[in-house]
Formats: C-alpha cells, structure tokens, sequence
C-alpha cells in the first residue's frame, strides 16, 4: 500500500467491516490492514493551519463544498480541457489527500471537519459512479483519468474496503479508454492517467503490464512536463528525464499556467529530491509564483467559482509536493 504523507494529526475512527459493494457508505469503512501511516499528536495550537498556505487553501475549499458533498458551481477548463463537476471534485480530492488528509481525518479548520469533508465527497462520487467504472457528472477522458487518480489514492492511502471496488472499477473504464499507442489521446490525460496507473500500482489494484508498457513507450516520447514526474515514478530511472528536466529548469511555465507549473514542479522534485540545489532553486520561484496570486481567504482566484477552485487545489498540490513524495 502506499506510505502517506505526514502534515497535520488525522487520528482514524473505529468503524465496523463492511463488503465493499458499488454503493458502499464510506462511513462504515475499516481499513482492510492498519492505516498505512503513524499519525502524529494533534497539535494543541487549533489556528496553526492559518500559518500555511496549505492550511488555509484546505480550509477554502472545505468551506466551499456543495452540499452534496461534490465542488463546483460548473465546467471548468484545466490544460484547455473542460472538466464536468467530478472532475473538479476530484481535483480537490487529490490536493486534501496529497497534503497528508483522509476520510479518517480529524482536524477541524474554521469550524469545518475536513475528514467529514473528504468523506462526503467520496460518497458523492461513489453514488455518481457508473456500473463501468465511468461517471455521470464527468464524462470526458480528463475527468475520467483524475477520477481513478483520486479514488486509487483515497483506497491506498487508507486500505478502506468499501472504496477498493470503485477505485478498481474507475481505473478499469480509464484503462478501456488506451489508444493503440499507449495514449490517451490529449497530452493532458495521458499524463493524468499515468499518474492514475502509478497510484493504481502502489495501492496494489490490478494494472494489465501491456497497458503499462504502452503508457511507458508513449510517455518517453511525449513532450508534456507531467510525463516526466510518472516515469520516474513507474520506472524509477532518473537518468532517463535528465535532459528533459534541465530544459524545464531553463525555461518555466509562464506565471498564470498553475497546470504547468505543477507538473514542472513534479518532475524536478523527483527528479532532484528535497536537497537538490535545482529544487531548492525552483521551489523559490515556485514560492514567487503562488505567493503572487495567494487571496486572503486562502484560495487562489480564478473567475469563477470552479475555476478558482481548481487553482486552489493545483496551487495546494504544488505546495505540498513533499508530503505528497516524502523522501528519507
């Protein structure tokens, strides 16, 4: 199973065993093996959150889910792709959870509990999840990549049963979707959908190796910055990336591209680890790139709600990079 991130205590509830069917109540989950992580002691300060921008981008978003438990107030548009409100949902599925959050969490931010928050959200895509693995309110191939994304993640990160079928059953309809060339099809979702199989791996879903080795011979031939980031990851080599790290180090993401700047971002870290003289260069300009933007309120404007919501997550999960790939 996958190791998570440590950032802030999440103490894991005891619940009953359930069989883990399509509509499953998350609330009912008992992690199948222990936790995959030791939680630290919840810190005593209560406002410590409000001295980090992630903190505070969590907290954003939690205030700012739908009642359903979904995010969004309609499409919006990540790397000239519209994502349906599935797809938004699960971007801030991937930021809470990659910043070391779960359905088990415990910490309250601002009055919002954002276990609860996660929770909520889970059950909200469970019951959007079509019997083929696909998804109602985010029918594209985009939505469909970050989907299996986030709900390999929420099953990895917690060994909860209830959601291993639905995390198996999106990665099986993202899967169905392969071109004959290992892509799938946008440079965009090929990128996301590496990073789904990668998560589907380490959260020990089945992954067809065929399917993992087209991905892989595309991927080595595809100039998006997000391959970078999944072949290190799937293949461990980092020698492979090396050329194309160094043409990200010259030249940047333009300011406003957050999508960019994640993926870039991503790369070099793996690539470079958390004492690499070119991280620790990056991560200032990294730092000089969210700070520019950063409102307030702990969100990362964008126009609409959607759209700001998006950034948010993308800004939290740039942000978060080391709690996500924690390095020894």
């Amino acid at each position: 199973m996958q190791t998570a991130p440590k950032l802030l205590a999440v103490a894991p509830t005891a619940m009953e065993a359930q069989e883990a069917e399509p509509d499953a109540d998350v609330d009912a989950a008992t992690p199948a093996d222990p936790p995959a992580r030791e939680e630290p002691a919840t810190p005593e300060d209560p406002d410590a959150y409000k001295r980090s921008f992630v903190g505070l981008g969590i907290a954003w978003l939690a205030k700012h889910q739908n009642e359903d438990g979904s995010w969004g107030d309609g499409p919006a548009l990540l790397e000239g792709q519209h994502l349906g409100r599935s797809g938004v949902t699960a971007m801030v599925l991937l930021a809470m959870l990659g910043a070391g959050y779960s359905h088990l969490s415990k910490d309250v931010y601002d009055g919002t509990n954002i276990g609860d928050s996660i929770r909520r959200a889970l059950k909200w895509l469970l019951k959007d999840q079509h019997a083929d693995g696909t998804f109602e309110s985010g029918p594209g191939g985009l939505d469909q990549a970050l989907l299996a994304y986030a709900l390999s993640d929420a099953y990895g990160l917690t060994a909860s049963g209830p959601l291993k079928e639905p995390a198996a059953r999106a990665l099986d309809a993202l899967i169905r979707k392969q071109f004959p060339d290992g892509s799938w099809g946008p440079m965009a979702t090929s990128a996301a959908a590496l990073m789904a199989l990668n998560s589907g791996e380490l959260s020990e879903l089945d992954i067809d190796a065929e399917v993992r080795t087209r991905a892989l011979q595309y991927a080595g031939s595809c100039p998006h910055p997000g391959m970078i980031g999944a072949r290190i990851l799937m293949t461990k080599d980092k020698n492979s990336v090396e050329s194309a790290v160094a043409a990200l180090v010259e030249a940047p993401p333009a300011p406003y591209d957050y999508a960019g700047w994640l993926h870039a971002s991503t790369g070099i870290f793996l690539a470079d680890g958390v004492e690499g003289s070119r991280w620790k260069e990056w991560r200032r300009a990294m730092w000089q790139v969210t700070d520019q933007t950063h409102a307030r309120d702990g969100s990362w404007p964008a126009g609409t709600e959607s759209a700001t919501i998006v950034r948010t997550s993308l800004a939290i999960q740039m942000l978060a990079l080391p709690w996500r790939y924690p390095q020894k």
